[in-house]
C-alpha cells in the first residue's frame, strides 16, 4: 500500500477517535451546523466527478441496473444490520446476555444505548460514512493512480478532508466511525494488489464514466446528508461495478 492510502486509513481512525471522545464537547449549534456544510462540500465533489462523464447513457443504464440489483439484494438493510451488530459488539451487548446490572452499569448502558430516534440517526451517519470513506470514487481512483504512477497527491487531499469528516460523524455516531478504517483498508489493499493488472485494460472513457457514476452516488449522498431526499445510496452501489464494462460495451457499439 502507498503512503497516501495508509495516511487516509489513519485519518479515519484518528478523526473517529477524537470525534467520539471530544466531539460532544463542541456546542450543539456547531455540531448541527457542520453536517449541512459537509453536504455542500459533497455537492461540489459530486459536480467535479459528474462533469468528467464521457457516456451519459452508459452511466444512466449502470445506475438503473445497479439500483435494481441493490434493491433486490436489500443492501441498505444489510448495511444497517451490520451497523447495529457492530454497535452492539462494541458496546459489549449480546442478544443472549441476561447479566444483572448494578445501578451504575445501568446508567452507563442507558447512556451508550440511545433511544430509537437517536439510534436511527446514528446508523444514518454510519451508512453515509460508508459511502464517503469506503466507496467514494476519489479514494478508489486515487488509490489506483497511486499504485500505478506513485502519485499520492489526490489521496493526501482526501486525507485532510476525511479526518475532519470522521470527527464530525463520530461526534454524532460514536467510535463506530473509526471502525470504517477496516473496510477502507481492505478496499485499498485489494486495489493495491489488482490495480496494476486492471489499469492497462481501462480506457479513458471507462475511467471517466466510473467517475461520473460515482459522482451521481455522491450527489445522492449529499441530498441525504442535507436531509432533502433520503436516497437509499447503498442500494446504488452495484452501479460502480457495472459502469466500466457497460461503458466499454457502449463505446464498442458506438464505434461499430
Amino acid at each position: 500500500m502507498s503512503v497516501g492510502m495508509i495516511a487516509d486509513v489513519l485519518a479515519i481512525v484518528i478523526g473517529g477517535f477524537l470525534g467520539s471522545t471530544g466531539g460532544k464537547l463542541l456546542p450543539e449549534r456547531f455540531r448541527d451546523a457542520l453536517p449541512p456544510t459537509f453536504a455542500i462540500a459533497t455537492f461540489a465533489m459530486a459536480i467535479l466527478s459528474i462533469i468528467k462523464m464521457a457516456n451519459l447513457p452508459a452511466v444512466v443504464l449502470s445506475l438503473i441496473l445497479g439500483v435494481l440489483i441493490g434493491t433486490a439484494c436489500h443492501l441498505e438493510k444489510l448495511l444497517r444490520h451490520a451497523g447495529e451488530w457492530t454497535a452492539a459488539f462494541m458496546m459489549g451487548k449480546t442478544r443472549g446476555s441476561h447479566t444483572a446490572q448494578t445501578s451504575q452499569s445501568a446508567r452507563v448502558s442507558q447512556a451508550i444505548r440511545p433511544d430509537p430516534t437517536t439510534r436511527a440517526r446514528n446508523l444514518e451517519f454510519f451508512a453515509i460514512a460508508v459511502i464517503l470513506f469506503c466507496t467514494g470514487p476519489t479514494g478508489i481512483y486515487g488509490a489506483m493512480r497511486a499504485t500505478v504512477t506513485g502519485d499520492n497527491t489526490l489521496l493526501f487531499s482526501k486525507t485532510v478532508l476525511d479526518i475532519f469528516t470522521a470527527f464530525v460523524f463520530a461526534a454524532n455516531a460514536g467510535i463506530i466511525i473509526a471502525l470504517l478504517a477496516v473496510p477502507m483498508f481492505l478496499v485499498y489493499l485489494f486495489l493495491t494488489l489488482f490495480s496494476g493488472s486492471i489499469a492497462p485494460l481501462l480506457t479513458p472513457e471507462m475511467v471517466a464514466d466510473f467517475s461520473g457514476c460515482g459522482g451521481l452516488l455522491i450527489l445522492a449522498t449529499g441530498f441525504r446528508m442535507a436531509e432533502i431526499k433520503m436516497f437509499r445510496v447503498t442500494d446504488m452501489l452495484p452501479a460502480l461495478v457495472l459502469v466500466m464494462p457497460i461503458s466499454y460495451l457502449w463505446n464498442q457499439l458506438a464505434v461499430g
